[in-house]
C-alpha cells in the first residue's frame, strides 16, 4: 500500500508539472493558434483588482521563473532531441495516445457536469481510437468529426459553485486554483493507465507514462510557448491572463 501511495504521489507530481504546458488544448478543434495568448491583450488590469495580492503576485513570479528554468534545461532540450530523432508520424502518434488516455477522465467529468452529449463523444472517441486506432495511436474519431473537449474535476467542482480561491503559480506544478488542486487527484485516479497497472501491481508504469505525456505536452505546445515568451512584454502577465481566461471559459462553457 505504501509503495502504491508513493508512486501515486510521484505520478501526480509529474502530471501537474504539465501545468506550464497543458493549457493549449489540441483536442478541442484543429484551430489552436498563437493568438490565444494575445487576443485579449497583455494588461494585468484585466484581472479583478479585488483578486490582486502583491505578496501572491511576487511569489507567483518567482515560481514562474523557476518553472521556466525547468523548461529551459529539461523539457525544451528533451523535446528538441525527440523531435530530431523521431519522424513526425511517431510524434503525432505519441500525442494521440496521450489525449486518448484522457478521454475517460473527460467522460466522467462531463457526466458530473450534466454535459451528456460531450460525455458520449468522449466515450465514442475512446472506444474508436482504442480499437480501430491501435490503442489510441491514431485519432480515428476525428475522421467522423468527433473532437473531445478537455475538462477536469477542478472545472467540475467550479461549475457547482466551489470558489476558485487564489491562483497560484506552484513550483513544478504550474498555475492552479484551489479547485484545481482539489480535483487533480481524482483525474489521476480515473486515468485508465493508473487503474490498469495498479491492478497488475506495476504502479510505477503510470509515473513513467506521465513523463512521456509531459514530453508530448512540450512538443505539442512548444512553438506557441516560445513565440509568446519572445513576443510578450511581460510573459508572466500574458501567461497568467491566458490561463485565467481559458479556464473560466471552460467553466462557463
Amino acid at each position: 500500500m505504501k509503495k502504491v501511495l508513493r508512486t501515486y504521489i510521484a505520478g501526480l507530481f509529474l502530471m501537474l508539472l504539465a501545468g506550464c504546458h497543458h493549457d493549449v488544448d489540441s483536442y478541442n478543434t484543429p484551430e489552436t493558434a498563437e493568438s490565444e495568448f494575445y487576443e485579449e491583450g497583455d494588461d494585468l488590469a484585466m484581472m479583478e483588482d479585488d483578486d490582486f495580492d502583491p505578496l501572491i503576485d511576487e511569489f507567483n513570479r518567482i515560481m514562474f521563473e523557476f518553472n521556466l528554468f525547468l523548461d529551459d534545461y529539461i523539457f525544451k532540450p528533451a523535446s528538441t532531441t525527440v523531435q530530431a530523432i523521431l519522424p513526425e508520424p511517431a510524434i503525432m502518434a505519441m500525442s494521440n495516445f496521450k489525449w486518448n488516455l484522457y478521454n475517460p477522465v473527460n467522460c466522467v467529468n462531463h457526466i458530473l457536469q450534466g454535459r451528456f452529449h460531450d460525455a458520449a463523444e468522449d466515450f465514442t472517441a475512446f472506444f474508436m481510437n482504442t480499437t480501430a486506432g491501435v490503442g489510441g495511436l491514431l485519432p480515428i474519431s476525428q475522421t467522423v468529426g468527433i473532437y473531445p473537449k478537455y475538462t477536469d474535476f477542478g472545472i467540475t467542482i467550479s461549475r457547482y459553485g466551489v470558489p476558485n480561491g487564489p491562483m497560484l503559480m506552484l513550483p513544478f506544478l504550474g498555475p492552479m486554483y484551489g479547485a484545481d488542486i482539489m480535483g487533480a487527484p481524482l483525474d489521476f485516479i480515473l486515468n485508465p493507465i493508473s487503474l490498469t497497472f495498479k491492478k497488475l501491481e506495476k504502479p510505477y508504469v503510470p509515473s513513467a507514462l506521465t513523463g512521456v505525456q509531459l514530453l508530448s505536452d512540450r512538443i505539442d505546445n512548444g512553438n506557441q510557448l516560445d513565440y509568446a515568451r519572445e513576443s510578450s512584454y511581460d510573459f508572466y502577465d500574458s501567461f497568467m491572463i491566458m490561463y485565467e481566461q481559458r479556464r473560466q471559459g471552460m467553466v462557463d462553457n
